[in-house]
Parts: structure tokens; sequence; C-alpha cells
């Protein structure tokens, strides 16, 4: 099973299309379409989402729920959200970083000075 680091990062919309373009290749599928992806808050099984939101006009018989299953088991496998990336305008004025906190965390203060 491929590490979190190893899968490959799309952005969240990518995902949904990737998804929706794999769930096309199935006629008994025809309708159905992804809308979501829910995030995993930690890796689940190595995969930061773990779900999908998806609509079926006809309803979602037992097949379709097979096929759904296995089009995302088979895609978390290799595929991983993306993190959004943080806009200058987040970033911290004191330390530059997103977080605050997370300057202490990487073992750095607000010296310039490197830590002893």
């Amino acid at each position: 099973m491929p590490s979190l680091q190893s899968r490959h990062q799309l952005a969240q919309h990518d995902l949904i299309d990737l998804l929706n373009f794999e769930l096309a290749a199935y006629e008994e599928c025809g309708g159905c379409h992804v809308t979501a992806v829910e995030l995993a808050p930690l890796p689940y099984g190595g995969c930061n989402w773990r779900g999908a939101k998806i609509e079926a006009p006809d309803g979602l018989d037992a097949q379709k729920q097979r096929i759904i299953e296995q089009v995302l088991a088979e895609t978390r496998e290799q595929f991983n959200v993306r993190p959004p990336l943080r806009l200058p305008s987040q970033r911290s004025a004191v330390t530059g970083f997103a977080n605050p906190a997370s300057s202490a965390a990487c073992g750095r203060s607000g010296s310039s000075r490197p830590p002893r």
C-alpha cells in the first residue's frame, strides 16, 4: 500500500473529476456522479480522504454500490487530496508562518539566531 507521501497529489476538484471519469466507464453507473469527497482528519489507511458524496438520479442499487466502492478503493490507493495553498495574506506577520505555533514546533524561535 503506498504511503501518504507516495500517492499522487490532486486538488480536490481534480480528484472529483477523476472519480467521475472513472465512474463514466461503467454503463451501469450512468447518471451517477461524485459531488464531493470526504476528507479524513488523520490518514485513513495512508490516504487523506475516505469517501465521496454520490448523486444518482435513478438511485443506487447493489450493483452500482459495488462499482462505486471499487472505484473509490482503487483511487484511494493511488491519490490523495493536495492540501490547499496558503496565501501570503494568511501568514503571520511576526513569524512568516501560516500558524505562529508552527515556528515553535519546528524548533524555531522569533530570533534570527540558530537554536543551541
